[in-house]
């Protein structure tokens, strides 16, 4: 596997480390712009990473759900994924920024829902965390 993929996926592992570290915290401490970010920055590059291994072309501006989709077309079992959980999963990545989720609970779907979408890519690329630290 390539440099950047493993950077990519390592630097997925590393953002959702850091929203859970966040929703750990007592609710009325916890940042959960911060953790909402982090948590879609990792399902935007878990699903990336995916796509490098299976096609040259650039997946920067696809939308959660448009991600989801096109790994579904290489692999259905992307299908059983349901991000409804994801207010922004429509929203493309470049305009993540301008909105996010604020309460805890939501985030903490969003969370465990990235994880599920991690387990896949991970299962489907035969990869271990450790294959790429």
């Amino acid at each position: 596997m390539n440099q950047k993929i493993n950077q990519t996926l390592w630097s997925a592992y590393e953002s959702l480390r850091v929203a859970e570290r966040e929703l750990m915290r007592p609710n009325e401490d916890a940042v959960t712009l911060c953790a909402c970010q982090c948590t879609r920055n990792a399902a935007f590059e878990f699903l990336r990473s995916y796509l490098a291994t299976k096609s040259s072309k650039p997946f920067d501006n696809y939308s959660l759900s448009g991600l989801l989709h096109q790994c579904a077309l290489i692999d259905p079992h992307f299908k059983t994924i349901d991000i409804s959980c994801f207010e922004c999963r429509k929203t493309e990545a470049s305009d993540c920024d301008k909105s996010y989720c604020i309460a805890v609970e939501k985030v903490n779907e969003c969370v465990e829902k990235t994880h599920v979408i991690r387990e896949l890519v991970m299962a489907k690329l035969k990869l271990m965390e450790k294959d790429f630290q």
